[in-house]
């Protein structure tokens, strides 16, 4: 059974969207997911909604990996233009539901703000977002005159990701 949380306290995570019907039986395509969601989406309180709407509880009937990212049967849509009103809705879950990540690895919500400091502590500025490329996620990084810097997230470059203390130490320059 999914941990009880309410829309009111908990922080949501945006872990992907809705993308079109997939047969007749009323599956969707979950864009911006990844295989390891599947546990997430089983066990996890799941949320969604539209652009600019309100959260709303979901009932996931069942899902499953295909290609790159996941199939999503929702309970009591059962056919194919029933799936296709859910399409573009946001797929979220409550920060607190999320498993406790191991060493060296994290979750790319706790990363975004974090402050990036090259390797002699100056200010390279802070984590906006990352991005998945075929090879390894990229850190992207706003600088404050409006430049972006774009770091791999590998061993390489990442020297030291301190969440608690909001910064992340890279080996990287701001010229690069």
């Amino acid at each position: 059974m999914p941990p009880k949380a309410t829309p009111d306290t908990a922080q949501k995570i945006v872990i992907g969207r809705f993308g079109t019907p997939h047969g007749v039986h009323g599956w969707l395509h979950a864009r911006g997911t990844r295989s390891q969601s599947i546990k997430i989406l089983s066990e996890c309180s799941v949320w969604w909604r539209r652009a600019g709407g309100e959260w709303q509880l979901l009932s996931v009937e069942s899902v499953r990996a295909h290609g790159k990212g996941l199939m999503i049967k929702i309970s009591g849509v059962d056919d194919r233009e029933q799936a296709s009103l859910w399409c573009n809705a946001d797929i979220a879950v409550h920060r607190a539901d999320l498993p406790v990540p191991v060493d060296n690895e994290y979750y790319w919500c706790d990363l975004v703000g974090l402050t990036a400091l090259d390797d002699k502590g100056d200010k390279l500025g802070t984590v906006s977002g990352l991005m998945e490329t075929g090879a390894n996620d990229v850190l992207r990084i706003e600088h404050g005159d409006g430049e972006e810097i774009l770091v791999p997230f590998v061993d390489v470059y990442v020297q030291k990701v301190d969440i608690e203390g909001g910064n992340i130490l890279l080996d990287w320059k701001r010229n690069w």
